[in-house]
């Protein structure tokens, strides 16, 4: 009997301590003159439980309300919740006669709080922090090492945007999902999304992006993404698949691998328009891969350029990798680093050309004195040209010069190398998860430096010898090495002088 009583005394208490607590904030009425104070999980918790937990307001009133954070707040917890599901997202799609009263209609002010570590495992629709937002508004919000799981529209940020506003809000971690999955939002249509940005391991099937799996009738600018995203068809760096859209200002730097339609910035671009944006990095896939875009219909891209390395099995261009009735004005790929001679869209040019003092008849006409800076000592974009107001990497500060010196987080001494070179790089945080690779201009692996190794915080070095996996030296001429975290991906040009 003591033994029974014991134990049910246990189970008591550790149901206690993974149990939902839900807990009015002190402050704060919920007008927007009076947004309720958001300090706690338990406060996060209240804004999302059902009638039956919270019965006044009703849930469709604090789904109307306006919030602000006032503290970061640790989410570890939710882990445990609901058997293993995680976090009930705030708004939810349902097939219901009158769908609008179960989505979020309020404001959300994070005010650059961190939520940390939330955890969904949910194989619905409309997953992520916010399930489903109509005419809503939502800004500096960070979510940091997300572990986010759904079904369809899937994003850590939102799941499904419809009519509403992201604004400075930010993203860390593992995001998945069947289709329509984002490092940010998962489907966004008639909205937009602002200077915002995404470092997110994102896998999918369809419609995948590093940043929106779906942007419909909607406007991305000034964001960017890093990280990785692994998916399908419909895959892009920066959006998976882009219908009667805009995206301004923008740019990619992730690990991205896909099937079909796979682009660095956009896997798919249908009656839309790409203005001033750029992308690094590694694209790889088997048919119709682009260094910017995988596939154009009707469609339109301006004074934008890929510095990609793009692998690809069938149809693959340096820019584009097909398409149909469409144009691409002043805009260019680097066919050294791409491997890439030709593309369905912009014209090519040599490494030299599209780098800092980089050729006239290069970048023609596009703005260096109010979009576009100049890497002048190639320590920011490797004298690639980048944009103003944007910084290169998370970690970097805003550009508002046409010249301007930050620390380099990624290098290699000497370059050019004979024998060997030291690749040095700089983690801003304790990392479990680091490779470092080797690639030649064709983009075929040479020699793996460090795979999936935990790295602390701060500088780190390593030294290649010039050999491949087999030990064997290799040839004369340029390589590519990367570096990737689940934060970023970062890809460098070194040439190797016997």
């Amino acid at each position: 009997m003591k033994v029974l009583f014991l134990l049910t005394a246990l189970i008591i208490a550790n149901t206690c301590l993974i149990a939902q607590t839900a807990t009015q904030p002190a402050l704060g009425n919920g007008t927007t003159t009076d947004p309720y104070q958001i300090a706690t999980l338990e406060n996060l918790y209240w804004i999302t439980a059902e009638d039956s937990i919270v019965p006044s307001p009703y849930q469709a009133i604090r789904w109307s309300s306006h919030y602000i954070q006032t503290a970061d707040i640790d989410a570890s917890s939710t882990i445990d919740w609901f058997d293993g599901l995680g976090w009930s997202p705030i708004g939810y799609y349902c097939e219901s006669p009158n769908p609008d009263i179960l989505t979020f209609r309020g404001s959300y002010n994070g005010q650059n709080h961190i939520i940390d570590a939330l955890f969904i495992n949910r194989q619905i629709w409309c997953v992520g922090f916010f399930g489903y937002v109509y005419q809503a508004s939502i800004i500096q919000l960070v979510l940091r090492n997300v572990n986010i799981s759904g079904n369809v529209r899937v994003g850590p940020i939102v799941g499904y945007q419809l009519a509403s506003t992201v604004s400075d809000c930010y993203s860390t971690g593992n995001v998945s999902g069947n289709q329509h999955v984002g490092g940010l939002v998962g489907y966004q249509a008639s909205s937009t999304i602002s200077n915002s940005h995404s470092a997110v391991s994102v896998y999918g099937n369809n419609r995948v992006g590093g940043l929106v799996g779906y942007q419909d009738n909607m406007t991305i600018n000034n964001c960017f993404s890093t990280g990785s995203v692994d998916g399908n068809y419909y895959v892009g760096g920066l959006v998976g698949y882009q219908q009667d859209a805009t995206i301004d200002k923008c740019y990619s730097m992730v690990n991205l691998l896909g099937n079909q339609y796979v682009g660095g910035l956009v896997g798919y671009q249908s009656n839309s328009t790409i203005n001033n944006s750029y992308r690094t990095g590694v694209v790889s896939g088997n048919n119709i891969i682009g260094g910017l875009v995988g596939h154009q219909y009707k469609s339109v891209i301006n004074n934008s350029y890929s510095a990609s390395l793009v692998n690809a099995i069938h149809t693959a261009g340096g820019l584009v990798g097909s398409q149909y009735d469409s144009s691409s004005t002043s805009s260019y790929w680097d066919t050294e680093i791409s491997g890439q001679t030709t593309s369905y869209g912009g014209e090519g040019r040599s490494t030299e050309q599209m780098t800092y003092p980089f050729d006239a008849d290069t970048y023609v006409s596009w703005d260096f004195a109010n979009i576009w800076a100049m890497d002048s000592d190639h320590s920011i974009n490797d004298g690639y040209p980048c944009l103003r107001q944007m910084p290169v990497s998370i970690e970097d500060n805003t550009i508002s010069g046409s010249s301007v010196t930050l620390v380099p987080t990624f290098s290699n001494y000497p370059n050019p190398f004979n024998p060997e070179t030291t690749i040095c790089f700089f983690l801003p945080q304790n990392t479990e998860k680091v490779d470092l690779k080797i690639y030649n201009l064709r983009g075929q692996p040479v020699r793996t430096l460090i795979k999936s190794t935990a790295y602390p915080r701060g500088e780190s070095s390593i030294v290649w010898n010039g050999r491949d996996d087999h030990g064997r030296a290799v040839s004369s001429g340029p390589y590519l090495y990367q570096l990737i975290t689940p934060q970023k991906c970062m890809t460098g040009r070194m040439t190797l002088m016997k």
